[in-house]
């Protein structure tokens, strides 16, 4: 299987994405071809991904403005159909994103991200290098997608800093080095599988490095364990809006494995 990635340019492509759109996250509506069909063509980025003629995946932004007053490329959305995910697809779109940014000479690409969506957190802070200081409570509502169906729609805004060195680094390919660390977690949790759940909160550390865990599949607990999701999601809130506050910001994430069970965490650090 060859997948190619190209930059979508006719109307046509951009109903596809739609439809697209539409079949990923079982929305009703999907995206307005001719909102897309502007932004490509004013600054934007709107790209397929293709198996052979056949649209599987996309990517979509759209310039934006950063309080500083710089523009910016603000990433919407990004999917692929389920059977071409964890294929590293993902990855090579938001390259492909950062190649055409930066030729055009910005430095910055934002979009928000569940925070307990672990591949999302691998994706966005391990192998792309971004980091956050903002959440946001509820912000599409709790029926905006078949995937957050229940649960309020909290989100992180990732920043892409595109001259950042170890941006650069990661883009070059040079590998990541393991994480390994003993700094304290905010939210120790007990028990495996769908039934682990946080056993307190500790709001009040002042180390360099905190960490902070997450479910693996927040979309399998989600199913069947609804009333444990929404209790990950809550506490997720407090402890990234107390440390956020307190001049943390999210540098990185990383898996491990414990008791023959997967583990994923936020690496938290004080703001350079």
């Amino acid at each position: 299987m060859t997948i190619h990635i190209r930059d979508l340019t006719t109307y046509h492509e951009f109903t596809q994405v739609q439809s697209l759109h539409r079949t990923i996250w079982g929305l009703s509506e999907g995206l307005y071809p001719p909102m897309l069909n502007t932004a490509a063509h004013n600054g934007g980025v709107v790209l397929g991904a293709f198996d052979d003629d056949t649209m599987i995946g996309f990517s979509f932004a759209f310039l934006g403005r950063h309080p500083n007053g710089t523009l910016k490329l603000c990433s919407q959305t990004t999917g692929l159909l389920p059977t071409y995910r964890h294929q590293g697809l993902g990855e090579r779109l938001k390259w492909e994103q950062f190649d055409r940014a930066r030729k055009t000479g910005l430095q910055l690409i934002t979009w928000t991200v569940d925070p307990l969506e672990a591949p999302n957190a691998i994706l966005n802070f391990r192998k792309l290098g971004g980091l956050c200081h903002t959440y946001h409570v509820n912000l599409y509502g709790e029926h905006f997608s078949a995937f957050g169906e229940g649960m309020p729609a909290d989100r992180l805004t990732v920043e892409w800093w595109l001259e950042n060195p170890r941006v650069l680094r990661l883009r070059r390919g040079e590998a990541t080095l393991p994480l390994t660390t003993s700094s304290p977690v905010a939210n120790p949790a007990r028990g495996n599988g769908f039934s682990r759940q946080i056993t307190h909160l500790d709001l009040t550390l002042t180390t360099p490095t905190i960490l902070l865990e997450i479910p693996v599949d927040i979309q399998a607990l989600r199913r069947t364990n609804l009333p444990l999701a929404r209790d990950w999601r809550l506490n997720t809130r407090q402890v990234l809006q107390t440390y956020f506050a307190n001049s943390y910001q999210i540098r990185d994430a990383y898996s491990t494995w414990a008791d023959t069970e997967r583990r994923v965490f936020y690496v938290l650090k004080k703001e350079e």
